[in-house]
């Protein structure tokens, strides 16, 4: 910034002394303040490379439930024609307008996000000896007595994991830190504020936070540090985190420029005051940190449930629709679902609206412009599908195309391309989905990654494409179980078309 080789940081940097000394902050966005990052009591991953059969025990021993996979569209843009048809944001039950409340400064984003009833009681917790890291824990325990739930265990690497209520339980317990970070420098200082010492392993400075909460999630380590919205976007992937233990004050955050750029300064603060006002920033903040992942999402329809028969109203123009693309009805069902819970009147805090949560620009392309009309929706919906089928033509084995269709459907499919140009540089199959195309879909949250190897669409949050294709055909099996096809008759489909041709359909 200073050297002149860009004009505004515009990201979400904390306000300190050092730097307020040397930059010129904008009015600032928000409070944030670091978090512990751990695992929730009762969830006992297995780490990778060990055995299993540890950690299903321990988790059959524990009432913890494990919450509901959920699922958000990644809705990041790729080339200027397809990509930025990708459907962007979603499903809300409410209008983004309604998500705005009061719609001014988002002054605690914070604190009330991180109320988790955690089922343990604080005052039964047993500690245990940890033991060496250089000992495998593999059958040994910390065992936890927690209220009337019995007794959860908790199984860590290096060290036995023991959920933290307060900062100061730290002492003794190893915390993984990128080397040279805000968050060492607050480890050292809060050595000296509880009178202990942490084990603070350091790792690489180029290994992201968002790397580390994943080793978190996955019990390679037992504890990290993050800024809490990082923590708090995480937690939407990683239900089983908690990030709800501050260890730092609260700070301001704001974007940045140089000391000698005044006029830049006021129309930057002056453009932020309308976003604020206007109701925009509460938008986004409630978006991301507030409902995340945009609504809990359930395998079984809810109107079947009711019915007994149908997945939802809509099931005639979804066969249809489904056998125009060569599609089982019941997997683009199960798109539906994930996309809007089958209501015509979903819409995005992007602006994606109607069952297959389609963005206005992408339902004109598509000849349509009234996107809640439910026909009108799904016969758009069908066509982009179309253009993604073709556009991934290449792959000849039909099932991986689909997985190829459904991420792009998600995240568009620049990002997805960019997924397997990493998997061919690093001599992975480019047309094979599963454990190839899809560990790199993940890489693309690393600037490692979306910075080098010809990477073209940059940073991409690739758990939202790698979760959407697994739950969506999960979730289409499920829904083979409770409708047998038999069920799409000739006759019910024939009438579907029919209505598909009504006046005011596409």
């Amino acid at each position: 910034l200073n050297s002149g080789k860009g004009d505004l940081v515009a990201a979400s940097v904390t306000m300190t002394r050092d730097r307020v000394e040397e930059l010129q902050f904008t009015e600032h966005l928000a409070l944030t303040r670091q978090v512990l990052v751990q695992r929730r009591p009762g969830y006992n991953p297995t780490p990778p490379g060990k055995s299993e059969t540890a950690s299903e025990e321990q988790n059959a021993a524990s009432d913890e439930t494990a919450s509901t996979r959920d699922t958000v569209a990644n809705r990041s843009t790729g080339d200027q024609s397809t990509d930025q048809n990708a459907n962007s944001g979603d499903a809300s039950a409410s209008n983004a307008q309604d998500e705005a409340n009061e719609g001014g400064q988002i002054e605690s984003p914070l604190g009330e996000l991180l109320a988790e009833d955690l089922e343990a009681d604080p005052d039964t917790t047993e500690d245990v000896d940890a033991e060496s890291e250089d000992e495998q824990v593999n059958e040994k325990q910390l065992v936890a007595d927690v209220g009337s739930h019995g007794r959860i265990l908790f199984i860590g690497q290096g060290e036995e994991s023991q959920f933290i209520r307060d900062p100061i339980e730290l002492i003794g317990k190893t915390v993984h830190v990128r080397r040279g970070s805000v968050y060492y420098q607050r480890l050292k200082n809060l050595e000296q504020e509880i009178g202990g010492e942490i084990n603070i392993v350091t790792v690489p400075g180029d290994v992201v936070t968002e790397e580390l909460i994943r080793k978190v999630h996955t019990g390679e380590i037992d504890y990290t540090i993050a800024d809490e919205q990082t923590a708090l976007i995480n937690r939407a992937y990683y239900t089983q985190l908690d990030v709800s233990v501050p260890i730092s004050f609260s700070q301001r955050i704001g974007w940045v420029v140089r000391k000698n750029s005044p006029e830049l300064l006021k129309e930057v603060n002056r453009w932020l005051r309308e976003t604020k006002n206007s109701g925009t920033l509460a938008v986004i903040h409630n978006r991301y940190y507030r409902d995340p992942r945009g609504f809990v999402q359930r395998v079984e329809s809810e109107y079947y449930s009711e019915t007994g028969s149908k997945l939802s109203i809509y099931d005639d123009q979804i066969k249809a629709a489904a056998k125009k693309i060569d599609w089982d009805w019941r997997l683009l069902a199960s798109l539906i679902y994930q996309e809007s819970r089958f209501n015509p009147n979903a819409r995005s805090w992007a602006g994606a609206t109607g069952l297959m949560q389609l963005m206005p620009a992408t339902g004109l392309e598509m000849g349509v412009t009234q996107l809640h009309d439910p026909t009108q929706n799904i016969s758009a919906g069908i066509k982009y599908l179309a253009l993604l089928k073709e556009r991934f033509q290449h792959i000849e084995n039909e099932e991986e195309r689909l997985k190829f269709i459904l991420a792009s459907y998600n995240a568009g499919p620049g990002h997805v391309e960019d997924a397997q140009l990493l998997a061919e540089a690093f001599d992975h199959d480019p047309n094979i989905w599963e454990d190839n195309v899809e560990k790199f879909i993940l890489k693309l949250s690393n600037p490692d990654y979306y910075n080098n190897y010809g990477v073209r669409y940059g940073y991409c949050r690739g758990e939202e494409p790698y979760n959407y294709v697994r739950e969506i055909l999960a979730r289409a099996d499920h829904y083979r179980t409770l409708i047998d096809d038999a069920d799409a008759d000739a006759e019910t489909v024939e009438q579907a078309e029919t209505d598909a041709g009504a006046p005011g359909a596409n």
